[in-house]
């Protein structure tokens, strides 16, 4: 197929199909920055759909956020390139393109997914076609398969990392279903860091499962006692000097021998 310099028109936003947007990940805060930008300088990259037979319109395979970004601004058009190939093939070039902003690991995986269970391609086509091996393709999809529909609907709209829900909540709503979802919700309130999930989630799998449910209910204000706890700690320490640890280390040599 030849995608190499399809002229780029000027397409009605009502004549676009977005049968893909969930396929995409948002990220709010990405489109914010690409409506300041287009505001500024115009759109720079034209998006890319293919014709959908028996009608008029085009499905969007490309460019998403900027027709998120678009409608920010009030826009009634885009500029877009229409490939001439069927949507199949649309979707494998854009799985295989390495210009333009890469797809991260779970978009890799929302579009294999609609190629293989959409489009009815076996992994070894998409393979072939997309210029990768069996098995990367298989990774991916057991990625995307892990994940609970709430959790991809988080990601996708930006409330979630995909570092958080692969590492973190998919793990957990595996062992406990109603816990994952009450630390979604808690996390939508007051989130943490990555650093503060990880810490967390390594407290909870040692803690007594009596005591897990004020652990999912009220994350932030765990991690604030830690954190509570660790300075009273330092205090202690900077209070006693270096002789205060001699002493405890000492104390506990003997209680050793």
């Amino acid at each position: 197929m030849d995608t190499a310099a399809p002229q780029a028109l000027e397409v009605d936003l009502h004549r676009l199909d977005l049968r893909f947007a969930d396929v995409r990940l948002l990220e709010p805060r990405a489109v914010d920055a690409l409506a300041r930008s287009i505001e500024r300088s115009g759109q720079l990259i034209a998006c890319i759909a293919v014709p959908d037979e028996g009608s008029d319109r085009l499905v969007l395979v490309d460019g998403y956020r900027r027709i998120l970004a678009l409608r920010r601004l009030g826009r009634d058009t885009a500029r877009v390139e229409a490939w001439a190939c069927d949507l199949a093939q649309a979707l494998l070039t854009v799985l295989a393109r390495a210009n333009g902003r890469p797809l991260v690991a779970l978009e890799e995986a929302l579009l294999l997914r609609e190629l293989v269970h959409g489009q009815g391609l076996s992994e070894r086509d998409v393979a072939r076609r997309s210029g990768r091996d069996v098995s990367w393709v298989s990774r991916r999809l057991q990625l995307v398969c892990a994940l609970p529909d709430v959790l991809l609907t988080a990601v996708r709209q930006g409330d979630l990392s995909t570092w958080a829900a692969t590492r973190v909540l998919a793990p957990l709503a595996r062992a406990n279903a109603e816990h994952a979802a009450q630390l979604l919700s808690a996390l939508a309130a007051n989130s943490l860091s990555t650093r503060e999930l990880q810490c967390w989630f390594q407290h909870y799998q040692r803690t007594p499962s009596a005591a897990r449910a004020n652990m999912v209910m009220h994350p932030r204000l765990f991690i604030e006692a830690l954190q509570v706890r660790d300075e009273q700690r330092a205090d202690s320490r900077l209070r006693a000097g270096p002789e205060g640890c001699q002493r405890r280390s000492e104390s506990h040599l003997n209680l050793a021998v």
